[in-house]
């Protein structure tokens, strides 16, 4: 995002290490003693207080402790029910595999004890990690060349390329060069007979959203002094000057209960508190099915807060609809897309004074007396002459978005709708793409 200059947040945040001057090579960190390696995608080396988590690869779990190996060994008796027991609540669990074990032991050829490695970040701005582990690339010798392990691992099938966090700002053309051809080859993970994760091509479609949630953030708020993401180290550390200003803030977001935490570290989080349980409510419905991604929210922000004896460092107060936004990746269409400002009943008009605001995003309300499933389409009617009067209009695209069907969920209830006021055939009517613009009333 914002990029500093010179190497003393760097230097304070690593401790004492081998830099080199800025203008050689601004994303050295230094070269290092490889003391351990964790799993495929962690290794610890003397120098540095925290292990290095691999940029852009993310690696299977790996069975730790003497029992490993009798671990793996039994993994493998019946994999597929192994596999279905660890995915039944999440198909996008993480749980070790024979796959993992592999890695690990292609990091250890890589590394060994006693050996040196080269470290570099991608960015000034992206230096740690959720749990403050170094963020890094590592380069190992190679006939007297550093190549660069991560692009290698993923060259090898140990793991896809890895944009869950943000893509690779230095080598994105090399990580899908390098995934495409482990694909061809049938490499490690894609080989047909690798006992890893089944899924995949599902997972990378969430990493590609959550990292084109992030790219749309960075092209439409990255100039924006008021927007914080909160997983950019330089941005986190700007919140001290927004207290008491309206902010923007971005990041992975959870559902905690009576307010929403946007997580910079593990240890360190933002609270986002809504001016009301009916706000917080409208919010929890449109995030219910999106939470894994990303979410962006305006407000005044609080420095220190406390809540049900959890200390946040700071706090976003979200006084109305108008200052909540939802910049989320879409997951049933693969997409990524602004949601509308939520906007509360109090500023409705009644369905029956449509017409007169064409053209306009409004809210509106009224009952549903009459629906009508065509297969291509969806009829939500506020009046059974609904040839002349107002029709919330569902396309085909939009129905997995609901949890049950339109015609079905909304039919004889009163409900507030959002959306822009358009013809069709001389009537007015509104599109919906999803239950973040129409709510049940009664």
């Amino acid at each position: 995002m914002r990029h500093l200059t010179g190497w003393a947040m760097l230097a304070l945040l690593l401790g004492p290490c081998p830099l080199v001057p800025a203008d050689e090579n601004p994303f050295l960190v230094g070269e290092f003693t490889v003391e351990k390696v964790v799993d495929g995608d962690t290794i610890h080396v003397t120098g540095l207080n925290e292990s290095v988590r691999f940029l852009c690869i993310d690696t299977e779990e790996c069975s730790k402790g003497s029992d490993a190996p009798a671990r793996v060994a039994a993994m493998t008796r019946d994999y597929a029910s192994y596999v279905k027991g660890k995915t039944r609540s999440d198909p996008f669990a993480k749980f070790e595999t024979p796959m993992g074990w592999e890695a690990k032991r292609f990091a250890q050829e890589w590394f060994p004890e006693g050996s040196t490695v080269r470290i570099e970040i991608d960015s000034v701005s992206r230096r740690t990690g959720y749990y403050g582990r170094v963020l890094g690339y590592v380069f190992a010798k190679r006939n007297n060349k550093w190549i660069n392990y991560n692009v290698a691992c993923v060259r090898a099938g140990m793991s896809p390329y890895f944009e869950k966090y943000g893509r690779s700002e230095r080598f994105e053309a090399e990580f899908i060069a390098a995934e495409r051809d482990a694909r061809i080859h049938g490499r490690g993970i894609w080989s047909p007979y690798a006992m890893g994760y089944p899924n995949y091509d599902a997972r990378i479609g969430w990493w590609s959203r959550r990292s084109e949630a992030m790219a749309l953030f960075e092209a439409r708020y990255g100039n924006r002094l008021d927007a914080v993401s909160v997983m950019n180290e330089d941005d986190w550390s700007r919140l001290d000057s927004l207290a008491g200003k309206k902010t923007i803030l971005f990041g992975a977001f959870h559902d905690a209960g009576g307010l929403f935490e946007l997580a910079h570290r593990h240890d360190a989080h933002a609270a986002v508190v809504f001016a009301n349980d009916r706000l917080l409510d409208a919010v929890r419905r449109l995030a219910r099915s999106v939470e894994r991604d990303f979410a962006l929210f305006e407000g005044t922000l609080v420095k220190g807060f406390e809540h049900e004896g959890r200390a946040y460092q700071y706090m976003l107060e979200v006084a109305d609809a108008r200052c909540v936004f939802v910049e989320l990746a879409d997951p049933a269409r693969g997409t990524v897309e602004r949601r509308f400002p939520l906007v509360l009943p109090e500023d409705h008009i009644h369905w029956t004074d449509a017409a007169d605001h064409m053209g306009k995003v409004v809210s509106l309300v009224g009952e549903i007396v009459a629906t009508k499933n065509i297969g291509k389409l969806t009829f939500l009617n506020f009046d059974r002459d609904f040839r002349n009067t107002l029709t919330v209009v569902i396309a085909e695209e939009s129905y997995a978005r609901f949890d049950e069907p339109p015609e079905r969920a909304y039919k004889s209830h009163k409900v507030h709708v959002r959306g822009t006021i358009t013809e069709h055939e001389g009537a007015p009517q509104v599109v919906i793409t999803g239950p973040h613009q129409i709510e049940i009333l009664d």
